[in-house]
């Protein structure tokens, strides 16, 4: 009875089985997890139907500017550097009016070295990039409107 006082009314008062004290614990995260369910079932999601779609291409060149010499899939081969990718949005489920957000991050060691880790354009369709560091980059295309982010999609170029 003196626990009781320092540990509640559930510690139990005369000694009990592992079995039962087992069944006690189970019943306590059982509970748990209906009051957790009742939070999640009052969170509204978008139905499928709602969800957005957003692909990116990138082209090499091998000035800005110039003449495509073809398609740079995503995370394929690694290209030389002092070329240039071309990146545009080739197809999305996002209607008119948004705002458009490309957003580079540069790895590895020269890179590090230049203290280059990447930078943010908005407002352009059509995004240039020089591949200025050996080691494997990324440009993420956002979509917002009214400062709300409305898909996002990422293309990995790598670079020898």
């Amino acid at each position: 009875m003196a626990w009781n006082s320092i540990f509640g009314s559930n510690f139990p008062t005369e000694p009990a089985s592992l079995v039962k004290a087992a069944g006690f614990k189970l019943e306590q995260e059982r509970k748990a997890d209906e009051t957790e369910d009742e939070d999640i079932a009052e969170i509204e999601l978008l139905p499928a139907s709602k969800l957005v779609k957003l692909k990116i291409k990138a082209e090499l060149a091998s000035k800005c500017g110039g003449q495509i010499l073809q398609n740079y899939p995503s995370d394929s081969r690694a290209v030389a550097k002092n070329m240039w990718l071309r990146f545009s949005i080739i197809e999305t489920t996002v209607s008119l009016p948004y705002e458009i957000r490309w957003v580079v991050k540069n790895h590895g060691g020269e890179a590090r070295e230049a203290r280059d880790f990447g930078h943010t354009a908005t407002g352009k369709d059509v995004q240039w990039e020089h591949t200025k560091y050996r080691g494997s980059h990324t440009m993420t295309c956002e979509l917002y409107r009214n400062g709300v982010l409305l898909a996002r999609t990422k293309h990995t170029v790598n670079i020898k």
